[in-house]
């Protein structure tokens, strides 16, 4: 008795391959409802997967998980750059090994189809749209910070980081779900909190000047980071406008 693999498609849609011996089935219409006897040697084969576009469709929307996750580093890095006993040396040496294994792991996944279905699949929640053809939003977000602490003093740079790990989410999740009215690409909206939750970093950190200054650069880089991402422009120019601030008051 021999086996013949089938493709067959459910009443519920869903579609796989299934190995059952030929003297087992029978067919029903023209797309196939399969109806198996009872029988120990037929078993179901791994059903077919997603195709790389239905996968990077997935990702598309508000995303909260993202925006969550995006907030929850920016805290932790900060909280680790303010609080904890780390060398200017050491958190760039833990900063950059992160970054080149993040930057290893996107080379990996864009030059293999299957690596990028895999990233996709498994960061669902995570991942974005934009990163199926270019770098991960955390490879930018590891490599902006990492700049922004070679760069510049610790408070510039803590603030920074804030500013990036509050400010860009809540004002993305604004934007995309109460703007009206455009702005660079954007909202007034998105913009508008992105200002006001960076003020509500910066000032009790900064004098106002600076503050209000770096508060308006920021929401603008992150409007026009274009073709860099804002996750890398955002925390290097916040810190370079409160650094050279701090210069002049």
């Amino acid at each position: 008795m021999g086996d013949e693999c089938v493709t067959v498609e459910t009443r519920t849609g869903k579609s796989g391959l299934l190995a059952v011996p030929t003297t087992s089935f029978e067919r029903r219409g023209v797309f196939a409802s399969v109806v198996f006897r009872a029988n120990e040697d037929c078993f179901m084969a791994e059903p077919s997967t997603e195709s790389l576009d239905e996968l990077v469709s997935r990702t598309r929307g508000l995303q909260p998980w993202r925006k969550a996750f995006h907030a929850f580093n920016g805290l932790v890095i900060a909280g680790a750059l303010a609080f904890l006993d780390l060398t200017r040396s050491q958190a760039l040496l833990i900063l950059g090994v992160i970054g080149v294994l993040l930057l290893v792991g996107d080379a990996v996944r864009l030059v293999s189809r299957d690596a990028n279905e895999l990233f996709f699949r498994s960061f669902t929640s995570l991942a974005s749209p934009r990163e199926a053809k270019g770098l991960a939003s955390s490879t930018w977000y590891a490599f902006g910070v990492l700049l922004t602490v070679a760069l510049f003093p610790q408070p510039e740079a803590v603030s920074a980081v804030l500013v990036l790990g509050l400010a860009d989410p809540i004002a993305s999740v604004v934007g995309q779900s109460m703007g009206r009215r455009p702005f660079l690409g954007g909202s007034v909206e998105g913009t508008t909190v992105f200002v006001l939750v960076a003020l509500a970093v910066l000032i009790p950190r900064h004098a106002i000047p600076a503050a209000v200054l770096a508060a308006g650069i920021a929401a603008l880089v992150e409007r026009r980071s274009w073709p860099l991402d804002d996750n890398f422009s955002i925390p290097i120019m916040t810190g370079l406008t409160l650094f050279g601030m701090s210069r002049f008051l």
